[in-house]
């Protein structure tokens, strides 16, 4: 009888994927390694459920090192060696993935190159996921910086390492600051030979899910907010993490609102990327929307992209409501929120959800408009919550929404107003915080700078079960319906394949998903009614 063959056994998948990148570098490919690693983070990210939990990993911060690390000793240890490395005190070395027109990083990065004083900033772009499109650069609201501006624009992930150690080791900053999104590994894996000769802070903003370099060893970790702060202090066990609050220009206290409820109709407002609004939630943002203008009179302001195929059906629905089209007033890109609000008369900011915006509360805030935020059942990375101001307006559940729509006043929009201009000077003024001195005693070690606290969370965990529930049935659906298409499934197949991790299909929040799942997402709040008897009698 013949021996029967042992197959090995397969652990996580972390080690299928560890053994492929010690084999690409034995052979030297360092930039399948590197794509390995990107694709690998890409995957965690759109497959990760319970979103928030999983923030950072030193074992994949220790592979994408050790990438870095064998590559630079081999092509530039001469030229970069240790002694050779002169840091200039006067260089201040700002390196990110991209500059976007859209979304906080671009703002950010412009503060940042702001607060360096008399120190000569370089912006370093490695366009690693090549998502920049021709008018990002020209539009990225960066703002007034006397800093130079370099994109690589072409090569794959080797060389753009190359290109990435190559302006490091040129310029020999003092100070070398990364804002790399997620999944970057060529950031990460060019920062990590210089941890040990100049200063490099690690920039926390890509912070609601998996992202390289929240452990990089010899990096001086930087969260920009309360929640990212205490996470990765308590969560991460990152002991030694930084805090600097995230700051806006102060445009003056003129632009705070005294005439709320202009003839008597309710201005709202939301604000952000397409995918903090498109993603699959039980509460969709569109449907709530053409409540709130049933609920009241007056306009719904909405900026940031809308895809066609949204604002279709928000018309058609506003139509068979008997409501005018025209008072949801759509701005696909605005240069400065802050001016909008007040250009447009807004009485009443309404966070966006499932996922919130950390920047665009603050600058909500400076201009002293009231803030509507909502109490996310996944997580409170998504609220956005913890950064506005204490006592702002709160639901959790559709009428909690409504009532605040329908019964809110003149004296509670002024009383807000003041609560939220203040709330700004307190905690996220450019010109209050000193921000350039705040920066220097993170380099030095001497910060004891903390967050404001956070408030307390009590998301429905029942909703929250009940959302990944129905996440796996639409998986197990389309799973069912693939195999049957493909004439996969046979006559002795279970009727319901069991979910294998390592098999089954994306199931987060992110926007990749929400491409699969969220074709129904505009639709899910009126098939929970049917699907949650319950949920209509709230």
């Amino acid at each position: 009888m013949a021996q029967d063959i042992k197959k090995p056994v397969e652990y996580s998948q972390y080690y299928n994927l560890e053994s492929l990148i010690v084999g690409r570098l034995r052979d030297k490919d360092y930039n399948g390694a590197l794509e390995d690693l990107l694709n690998f983070v890409t995957l965690v990210m759109n497959r990760q459920y319970p979103p928030g939990e999983l923030i950072g990993s030193k074992k994949l911060d220790r592979l994408c090192e050790k990438i870095g690390l064998i590559f630079h000793e081999e092509f530039y240890q001469n030229i970069a060696h240790k002694d050779e490395f002169i840091p200039n005190d006067d260089v201040t070395v700002i390196i990110c993935t991209g500059l976007f027109k859209s979304g906080g990083t671009s703002p950010l990065i412009g503060d940042i190159v702001r607060a360096q004083g008399r120190r000569k900033s370089t912006v370093l772009a490695t366009n690693s996921l090549g998502s920049m499109s021709a008018d990002d650069l020209a539009m990225s609201r960066l703002g007034e910086i006397d800093a130079n501006i370099i994109v690589c624009d072409k090569g794959n992930l080797l060389d753009r390492l190359h290109w990435l150690v190559q302006q490091i080791t040129r310029l020999e900053p003092s100070r070398i600051i990364l804002l790399n999104h997620h999944q970057d590994s060529v950031v990460i894996a060019a920062a990590r030979p210089f941890t040990e000769k100049t200063k490099v802070l690690f920039y926390h903003h890509a912070d609601h899910n998996l992202c390289l370099g929240v452990h990089l060893k010899g990096a001086i970790h930087v969260d920009i907010h309360n929640v990212g702060f205490c996470n990765c202090r308590e969560k991460e066990q990152v002991r030694n993490n930084f805090y600097i609050p995230m700051t806006v220009n102060d445009l003056g206290s003129d632009f705070v609102r005294q005439d709320f409820l202009s003839k008597n109709r309710l201005t709202t407002c939301s604000s952000a990327s397409p995918h903090k609004f498109s993603n699959f939630y039980f509460y969709p943002y569109h449907e709530l929307i053409i409540d709130r203008l049933e609920a009241r009179n007056g306009s719904h302001v909405h900026i940031g992209v809308m895809s066609e195929g949204a604002l279709q059906h928000m018309h058609s629905k506003m139509i068979e409501r008997s409501i005018d089209p025209s008072r949801l007033v759509y701005i696909p890109w605005t240069a400065n929120l802050w001016k909008a609000l007040i250009e447009n008369n807004v009485d009443l900011f309404i966070g966006s959800f499932p996922i919130g915006g950390a920047r665009t509360a603050i600058e909500v805030m400076g201009a002293g408009v009231p803030m509507l935020m909502h109490e996310n059942y996944l997580t409170r990375f998504h609220s956005s919550r913890d950064i506005a101001y204490a006592g702002h307006f709160l639901w959790q559940y559709p009428h909690e929404f409504i009532k605040v729509i329908s019964e809110i006043t003149v004296e509670d929009l002024r009383e807000h107003g003041e609560r939220s201009r203040d709330y700004y000077l307190k905690y996220h003024c450019t010109e209050e915080i000193g921000l350039e001195e705040e920066l220097n005693r993170i380099c030095n070690g001497t910060s004891t700078t903390r967050p404001a606290p956070l408030y307390p969370h009590h998301p429905d965990m029942l909703d929250r079960s009940l959302h990944f529930s129905y996440l796996e049935d639409m998986a197990i659906g389309l799973s069912i319906r693939h195999d049957r298409a493909t004439h996969v499934v046979s006559a002795a197949a279970p009727a319901i394949p069991p979910l294998v991790p390592h098999h089954s299909p994306p199931l987060s929040l992110t926007q990749k998903t929400s491409k699969v799942i969220g074709r129904s997402t505009v639709r899910t709040y009126r098939k929970a009614r049917s699907l949650i008897p319950w949920l209509s009698n709230r």
